[in-house]
């Protein structure tokens, strides 16, 4: 019996309708949209001008054809920028999920003035709904002393929050922390206690093997973002 049919009674079915169905994945590429994000590719947009290529609706007196879902975008992201706590409240009322940290910075000297910022920022996002997650996030190591880099790292062991820095973004910074440390940046964070485990680090697209086997040695994650 075929019973998807608006024949009379008693007339004979000869077909049965079917169905294919078409699952495409789209890709994107990540870039830093604050300084070049020509270098990305929106996956959303690739599969907007896919869908508006096709034909849809009636395509023979047998076949049509339809979009049925389109699903993409952001669920989970890691940001470091100012005003966090206003950031979550933007997140939870989004309904995404993200890791929030206001960017630390020591090197004009106001050391005392950025820990309690820190402080503060932590205590309003533990305040915050189940999908914000807080982190600390000293900015770099050019911008964050020896001393705020040491404490961030213990403090986020004590606090069990994240931390996530820039780090070997450019060349320059490389050969800068040779000459003023002796050492690779990883290298240089390693010696500090800062390198340890649910650590992002932002960039690294100068880091070179040792530091890159170092980094997995601590458990910690390397997000790459070229410039």
């Amino acid at each position: 019996f075929v019973y998807d049919h608006a024949a009379a009674i008693g007339e004979i079915i000869t077909q049965a309708p079917s169905q294919y169905t078409i699952e495409a994945t789209f890709h994107g590429h990540p870039a830093h949209s604050g300084i070049a994000p020509q270098q990305g590719r929106s996956a959303i947009a690739a599969a907007a001008r896919a869908i508006a290529e096709m034909r849809l609706g009636r395509i023979d007196d047998e076949t049509t054809a339809n979009v049925g879902l389109i699903r993409g975008g952001t669920a989970r992201f890691w940001d470091m920028y100012w005003h966090p706590g206003a950031t979550a409240r933007a997140v939870e009322d989004a309904g995404l999920r993200a890791t929030i940290g206001g960017p630390l910075f020591d090197a004009e000297g106001n050391d005392e003035e950025t820990r309690r910022t820190a402080l503060a920022d932590l205590d309003e996002l533990a305040g915050t709904g189940p999908r914000i997650d807080a982190a600390l996030a000293p900015h770099s190591i050019y911008t964050a002393s020896e001393g705020l880099l040491r404490w961030t790292a213990e403090l986020a062991t004590e606090r069990d929050v994240a931390t996530h820095i820039h780090l070997s973004e450019t060349e320059k910074e490389v050969s800068d922390c040779l000459e003023l440390h002796g050492a690779r940046p990883a290298h240089y964070l390693d010696r500090l206690g800062a390198l340890r485990e649910g650590t992002v680090l932002a960039h690294g697209v100068w880091l070179d093997e040792s530091e890159l086997e170092l980094i997995v040695t601590r458990g910690c994650t390397v997000v790459a973002v070229r410039l």
